[in-house]
């Protein structure tokens, strides 16, 4: 019985603070009619129906400590004094943009009504008082550029899109809502003077998202989720061409970027600004600047996001950690201008349909020419770039720079590392490179370019301070194409290319089973071979740097993989190895022979100088090959040495005068034949001159011994002039 009286006792309370609590609330029709009531002092809150329509922005207000008079001057969509002299505010945590004003419009193509005002009033309002969200409710909004004032394109806030003041989380309810760019007075953006501002000679269209440079971010944190932003200005022809000074709207405008956190001096690493910035399926399209562009003190993480069509830089994202996952960048000037100071990370991304782009990691965050010192040896902690499984399409060329590794799927694209970063320098990559609907030489899979000198100075640092040779790059690549492109004959030019100087030894480079033109191809003037396997790379099917015609006895100081030999002339053609090229140590390089064995044309390997082969190796029939392999410390220069041969083919020669022959006999001689055994076939021998009607054979006779027998059936004596006599023998 008493615990039942207690509990009758909690309940009849209860009932009584929920009566009490109702005495102090209120309802009104409309929010923008509270000048006109007058509410009792008792009363704390009050719900209205909408802001100034039934149905749209009903919100809940409060009389608090910060409902006065300052604040309703400030922001008079969200704070009111009734007819008594009392003041209510709209009350948080979340609000939405119709709560201030915002209705919405019938599509994404229409720009009426500018909901504009009622978005910027609900964010600043939320930065007033310290709400944590504001959110957009309507499927499509227009919103047209504020009224520009300031003469130069500096960092004042008139005359941009949205301007963030405060850390916040702006969203989008349900599906995907669209916020539509317009000009100002509600002009559509084109490439028409009429539709951009012309301030003290400059022209002026404002962008998208802005974080204002009055407000200190340094420990704020701002999140954007659920919403796209459309600027409605496509690529043209002059892509990347400022248009300043002000000339032709065509060209990449700084004006015009889609979202940045400039103002708050994110990506130059100042104390004010942004400390951390999440981004969550959204989509910002269609600016003629950079389309995502900053940086954070703290990091930012990108899931789902989609940035696309600029004349610009689809993302320039500096400053700060960052990570991207399942993200797309596309149809712009340059994918990317990354120099990722503090690290990256690129997970399941997407890059499409740019002319280029680009990543570059490096401990360093500073501005210096050719950012030397983004990727200069350093002792400390190097960020990396990690990309895992980063597809990219279409783009012409990828730059690569210091501090990149991972894997990267790229179709039409040529992966460049190239050393205009200053001291390029570790790079561990897995590349497939495929082939679609690219024609033409230059999109190989992967180009190291290294400097045309190791004296090139560098633009703007001291006297003497020259790029250094790329080093301690790894790749490992694999070549393939579409059915689309096997039915149009499109093939991958070359798996790699070089040119420069760099670092043989610590540079590598393995490729898989591939379809491809060439192994290898040279990018100017190459001056460096790097360390390339190609154990297993054709699958069976060879790969070579088009024909190297051979016409004289000829010198090749390599440059690639694999040679094709093609002797237009009467041989053997005798080739030696030259010191032209920095070879990389047990660096293999495999003849192919590309004739048919047509009689007198042939090449020859002679165990001379630096080619330390056993004995002479010659070519004389298709698909017959000598793979060789560099050994860096022998000798002044290094030295060859035989790896592998189909043929193990062999020569000998001597000066020889035949004494005159009587018809009906014969003479012997023996030539030298280094490596020749009892049991080898001899397949050739050669004189010097006309045999006159004799018949010439030959057979091995003893080790590295070759009789020769010249007979005659011709019907008289002959007598032959003094010439060279030379054999082949074949092992078998």
């Amino acid at each position: 019985m008493g615990m039942d009286i207690v509990g009758r006792a909690i309940a009849a309370r209860a009932r009584g603070d929920a009566a009490a609590a109702l005495s102090r609330m209120a309802s009104i029709d409309l929010f923008a009619n509270l000048p006109a009531q007058s509410i009792d002092n008792s009363i704390a809150t009050i719900f209205s129906g909408g802001h100034t329509q039934v149905g749209v922005g009903g919100g809940t207000y409060v009389a608090d400590s910060l409902a006065n008079a300052s604040l309703a001057a400030a922001h008079p969509r969200a704070c009111k004094a009734t007819a008594n002299g009392r003041y209510f505010r709209l009350a948080g945590p979340t609000i939405t943009v119709e709560q201030l004003g915002a209705l919405g419009c019938a599509s994404a193509a229409s720009n009426s009504p500018n909901d504009q005002p009622a978005i910027q009033a609900a964010l600043d309002y939320a930065a007033a008082v310290g709400l944590r969200a504001v959110q957009f409710t309507k499927p499509f909004y227009a919103l047209w550029t504020s009224q520009r004032t300031h003469s130069d394109l500096n960092y004042a806030n008139d005359g941009r899109l949205i301007t963030i003041k405060s850390g916040i989380t702006l969203e989008g309810i349900g599906p995907r809502p669209v916020l539509t760019r317009w000009g100002y007075n509600g002009v559509a953006p084109s490439d028409l003077l009429a539709s951009v501002q012309v301030i003290g000679g400059n022209y002026w269209r404002g962008g998208g998202i802005w974080l204002s440079p009055d407000t200190n971010f340094s420990a704020a944190r701002l999140t954007l989720r659920n919403f796209k932003l459309d600027g409605q200005l496509e690529r043209n022809a002059n892509d990347h061409a400022p248009i300043y000074p002000p000339g032709t709207l065509t060209g990449w405008d700084i004006t015009d970027k889609g979202f940045s956190t400039q103002g708050a001096g994110a990506y130059a690493g100042g104390t004010t600004g942004l400390s951390r910035l999440d981004c969550y399926d959204v989509e910002i399209c269609r600016f003629r600047g950079e389309v995502n562009h900053g940086g954070t003190n703290d990091g930012a993480y990108f899931l789902n996001c989609h940035y696309h069509t600029t004349g610009g830089d689809v993302n320039n994202w500096q400053g700060g950690y960052a990570r991207f996952d399942s993200c797309k960048f596309g149809n712009g000037y340059s994918s990317s201008e990354d120099y990722c100071f503090s690290g990256r990370q690129m997970n399941n991304c997407e890059i499409y349909d740019c002319d280029q782009g680009g990543f570059s990691g490096g401990p360093d965050p500073t501005w210096d020419p050719a950012y030397y010192d983004l990727s200069r040896r350093q002792d400390g902690y190097a960020p990396w770039v990690y990309l895992n499984d980063l597809m990219i399409r279409n783009c012409a060329v990828f730059y690569i720079g210091s501090w990149v590794r991972g894997r990267i799927i790229a179709t039409d694209t040529t992966i460049h590392a190239r050393y205009t970063v200053g001291a390029l320098q570790d790079i561990d990559l897995e590349i497939e490179s495929w082939a679609d609907q690219a024609i033409g030489g230059s999109r190989n899979g992967f180009l190291l370019e290294g400097p045309p000198s190791l004296t090139t100075q560098i633009s703007g640092k001291p006297v003497g301070t020259y790029f250094e040779r790329p080093r301690n790059i790894n790749v490992r690549l694999v070549a393939r194409r579409t059915k689309r492109a096997a039915d149009a004959g499109i093939t991958l030019p070359a798996l790699f290319a070089f040119g420069g100087y760099m670092d043989a030894d610590s540079c590598h480079f393995t490729a898989g089973p591939s379809v491809v033109n060439y192994q290898t191809a040279s990018y100017g003037t190459q001056f460096t071979m790097p360390f390339i396997r190609h154990d297993n790379i054709w699958g069976g099917v060879r790969g070579v740097q088009g024909t190297d015609v051979i016409s004289a006895n000829t010198t090749i100081s390599p440059v690639r993989a694999d040679y094709n030999l093609d002797p237009n002339a009467a041989g053997p053609f005798d080739i030696t190895m030259g010191t032209a090229v920095e070879i990389a140590h047990e660096q293999e390089v495999t003849f192919w022979f590309s004739e048919f064995g047509t009689e007198g044309r042939r090449v020859r390997f002679a165990p001379a100088g630096n080619l330390k082969i056993p004995y002479n190796l010659v070519l004389s029939r298709k698909g017959e090959y000598v793979r060789l392999r560099f050994a860096k410390f022998i000798g002044g220069s290094g030295a060859w040495a035989l790896v592998d041969s189909n043929i193990h083919r062999m020569t000998g020669s001597k000066a020889y005068d035949a004494p005159s022959i009587a018809n009906g006999a014969q003479t012997t001689t023996t030539v030298t034949v280094a490596g020749a055994l009892l049991g080898d076939v001899v397949e050739a021998v050669v004189l010097g001159a006309s045999a006159g009607g004799l018949v010439v054979n030959g057979y091995v006779s003893a080790a590295d011994t070759v009789t020769v027998v010249l007979s005659n059936t011709s019907g008289a004596a002959v007598d032959l002039p003094a010439t060279t006599l030379s054999v082949e023998v074949a092992k078998r």
